[in-house]
């Protein structure tokens, strides 16, 4: 049963692990997006606070649809 167990937690954490890489990598092409869509509508003051800001990155991203 120990076997098994071991097993399936092993399973289950890979899959976590690629869960989030697979998360990281959707987040990272959304924000890059969101900062080209910013200097294309010439708004690059506004990259430090996308950048430092989550509450307003966020926001940016909803209002975009890229989130």
């Amino acid at each position: 049963m120990r076997d098994i167990a071991s097993a399936l937690y092993s399973r289950e954490k890979a899959g976590q692990e690629r869960g989030e890489k697979i998360g990281d990598k959707t987040g990272r092409q959304a924000l890059s997006t969101l900062l080209q869509k910013l200097l294309e509508e010439g708004r690059k003051e506004e990259f430090d606070r996308v950048l430092q800001d989550n509450e307003y990155q966020e926001k940016l991203l909803r209002e975009y649809h890229l989130k």
